[in-house]
């Protein structure tokens, strides 16, 4: 028997019977923007007037239908953000699970 914890409730179920896929976090655009404060969004689009990278980063996310939050290109978008200083590297986990 395997079990999985989500969202607190556990799931048990016998090995090789089913096969457990992580839920993929897919947002609207707004709903992402919509993480950051007032602030983050301050300093990232004062950042963009200086700053290619952060400029390419906020057309990718205008240029999407969505944003998946799993995405490897949403994650390295992030960090980068906090690496450059523009938001709290707290901020990172929080941002990604969509809270």
């Amino acid at each position: 028997m395997i079990s999985k914890t989500v969202s607190g409730t556990v799931i048990r179920y016998p090995v090789g019977a089913v096969r457990y896929v992580e839920p993929v976090a897919v947002i609207t655009r707004l709903a992402f923007m919509s993480m950051f404060t007032d602030a983050e969004l301050e300093a990232i689009y004062t950042a963009a007037k200086q700053s290619v990278k952060v400029e390419i980063y906020l057309d990718k996310i205008k240029a999407a239908e969505n944003v998946t939050l799993t995405d490897p290109r949403t994650i390295a978008g992030v960090e980068a953000l906090t690496a450059a200083g523009l938001i709290d590297a707290g901020r990172v986990s929080e941002i990604l699970a969509g809270a």
